[in-house]
C-alpha cells in the first residue's frame, strides 16, 4: 500500500466513525419507540372486545409475571391469589397467558362452563408425545375428554386410591 492509499483508507474509516457516532442516538431512540409502541399495543389492543381477563399484578414487558414466581410456585401463587382474588390472569413470558384458579368454588364455576372455553392448541409436540393428543391433559373437549375426566376422578381420586396413598401423604407432610 502506498501512503496515499493508507491516507484514503484512514479518512474513510474516520467518516464511518463519524456516521456511527451520529447514528447511535437515533438508533437508541428508534429501539425505545418500538418497545413503547409494542407495550401500548399489548396493553390496550391485545384482547377481544368482550374478552375480559381476571385481575392481574403488574407485568414486566418481556418476562410478564415470571419475576413474581421466585419461590416454589404453589407458595407464589398463594401469595398472588391472596392479594388479587380467587381468579388471576398471569403472563408467563412474552406470549403465554394462564389463569390461576385459587378456590374450589371458582374452579367449579370455571369447569362448569367448559363449553365456552376455547379448545386446547394442537401442536406437533402434543401429537407426538401425548399419543395424538388423546390423553386427559391434551384431548379436545367432547365425549372422549368427559370420559377421561370421569375415569381420572374415579380411579385416581377415588376413595380407595386416596386411602392407599394416605401413608405417602403423611410421610411427605412430615418432611415439610
Amino acid at each position: 500500500m502506498t501512503a496515499d492509499e493508507v491516507e484514503t483508507w484512514v479518512r474513510a474509516m474516520e467518516s464511518v466513525g463519524v456516521i456511527a457516532d451520529s447514528a447511535a442516538p437515533l438508533l437508541l431512540a428508534a429501539v425505545v419507540a418500538v418497545f413503547l409502541a409494542g407495550t401500548l399495543v399489548r396493553r390496550h389492543g391485545g384482547h377481544a372486545k368482550n374478552g375480559r381477563l381476571p385481575p392481574s399484578p403488574v407485568a414486566l414487558p418481556l418476562i410478564g409475571h415470571l419475576h413474581l414466581i421466585r419461590e416454589p410456585p404453589h407458595r407464589a401463587f398463594h401469595r398472588i391469589l391472596a392479594r388479587h382474588g380467587p381468579l388471576v390472569h398471569l403472563r408467563l413470558g412474552p406470549s403465554t397467558h394462564c389463569v390461576v384458579v385459587g378456590s374450589a368454588d371458582a374452579a367449579r364455576d370455571v369447569l362448569k362452563f367448559e363449553g365456552s372455553i376455547p379448545e386446547r392448541p394442537q401442536t406437533a409436540v402434543t401429537r407426538q408425545l401425548a399419543y395424538g393428543a388423546s390423553g386427559f391433559a391434551f384431548a379436545p373437549y367432547g365425549p372422549h375428554w368427559r370420559f377421561m375426566k370421569r375415569l381420572c376422578m374415579s380411579e385416581l381420586l377415588g376413595p380407595r386410591t386416596i386411602d392407599l396413598l394416605r401413608p405417602v401423604r403423611a410421610a411427605e407432610l412430615a418432611g415439610v
